[in-house]
């Protein structure tokens, strides 16, 4: 029989780290390149043991933080979004009455 170890979980736990590090740099494109190897590591099983259930509670949370800061992101993008369209508006009006004789 192969003894499932705590490696996979742990392993998932460092990984969840340095999501949430460059997360909170705005490095989205990293987070999406470590999003699938934490994926995989969780996948790999664990024994079910208490250890086991404490690092699955930190990633959990974790998770939940790298969330969080997906969904403010998201919001700083929408009314970046927004202001640009304003701009473009209040430029093209400005051109247009800048043409009129």
């Amino acid at each position: 029989m192969i003894e499932q170890t705590h490696i996979p979980l742990e392993l998932a736990y460092e990984l969840s780290i340095k999501a949430l590090e460059a997360a909170r740099a705005g490095e989205w494109d990293r987070v999406q390149e470590l999003t699938p190897q934490r994926d995989a590591q969780l996948r790999m099983g664990h024994p079910p043991d208490e250890r086991s259930a404490d690092i699955v509670r930190i990633l959990i949370e974790q998770n939940a933080q790298l969330m969080d800061l997906a969904e403010q992101a998201r919001e700083l993008v929408n009314q970046q979004v927004q202001q640009h369209k304003y701009s473009h508006r209040a430029l093209s009006a400005y051109i247009a009455s800048s043409e009129e004789p």
